[in-house]
């Protein structure tokens, strides 16, 4: 669950994706937020991570990466970014 200052700037998809290789849900909701920060979303923040049964077994490849990556560099995140392809 998050605020209207994070779902007008990331989609579900990219937000699953953020919070895909967290490793409790604190760290899921500080990455979710940290990322609209970068992108200069400037309204309140605020995401709530709910661990569910297979927290932790989402596997395989990240859809949303190449996108977030371009929004990044389009808002001036791009030191950001490069964070991101070293994770």
């Amino acid at each position: 669950m998050f605020s209207d200052g994070i779902s007008s700037m990331v989609t579900d998809e990219e937000v699953r994706d953020i919070a895909r290789n967290a490793t409790n849900p604190k760290q899921a909701a500080d990455k979710i937020v940290s990322y609209v920060e970068d992108l200069g979303g400037e309204d309140n923040l605020t995401a709530v991570v709910v661990p569910l049964l297979g927290w932790g077994k989402l596997q395989g490849s990240d859809p949303t990466k190449e996108l977030r990556e371009y929004k990044l560099q389009q808002t001036g995140g791009y030191l950001f970014s490069l964070l991101l392809l070293l994770c």
